[in-house]
């Protein structure tokens, strides 16, 4: 799988027929808008024309017919209303890029795939705009100056001033976005940005200290 030309990591669908027909298979309630937007952006990134949606959990078989019309279209851009960061908050500038890159992968990309893809893009989309970041791999936790804990992490630190976690979840939980604020705390930042790619729309939380 790539992005832009760079390999962001490896995915797998659930049958690939002859080359040309994709199968999704679920085992739900119902079929949700999520699992559509999935289909049609593994359509899109495999160059394929046609994907067949099956869900086996409902009191009978559904499926849904999906045609790659992605292809056929220029890509969507979100109103610079929702790139534009406001001036009251910390480092509008530099915000104001930072949603723009974000949304600038998830117009490549779309739902369905893993933290990792969506991450690996967003270090491609900040070195590609001369944007400087380190990535933290994990984060030590302490208890009077000793440490108790490491955590792993896949964090960005943007220009030594913004947190960036771009995230597949279902949703930002009050839980997730307490655990990126103490994250913020240890590393004496004052402002973060959690992205979730899991959905059709791209989602942005700000946490500030």
């Amino acid at each position: 799988m790539r992005y832009k030309g760079y390999r962001v990591g490896r995915f797998f669908v659930d049958v690939l027929a002859d080359e040309k027909l994709l199968l999704e298979l679920k085992v739900e309630d119902t079929l949700l808008p999520i699992d559509v937007a999935q289909v049609i952006t593994y359509l899109k990134v495999n160059g394929l024309k046609l994907g067949i949606l099956v869900n086996f959990g409902g009191d009978g078989l559904e499926f849904r017919r999906i045609p790659n019309f992605v292809s056929q279209r220029s890509a969507c851009r979100p109103p610079a209303s929702a790139i534009q960061s406001s001036h009251h908050l910390l480092y509008p500038g530099l915000t104001g890029e930072l949603r723009a890159v974000l949304y600038e992968v998830h117009s490549e990309l779309g739902p369905g795939f893993m933290h990792m893809h969506y991450r690996r893009a967003t270090q491609i989309e900040l070195r590609q705009r001369g944007t400087l970041y380190e990535v933290k791999k994990e984060i030590t936790i302490r208890f009077r100056g000793r440490p108790i804990e490491t955590r792993e992490t896949r964090l960005l630190i943007v220009d030594d001033k913004v947190l960036l976690a771009p995230i597949a979840v279902r949703e930002i939980t009050p839980r997730l976005k307490d655990r990126f604020r103490q994250y913020l705390e240890i590393l004496g930042l004052k402002l973060g940005l959690i992205a979730n790619f899991h959905a059709p729309s791209l989602k942005i939380e700000t946490v500030r200290i």
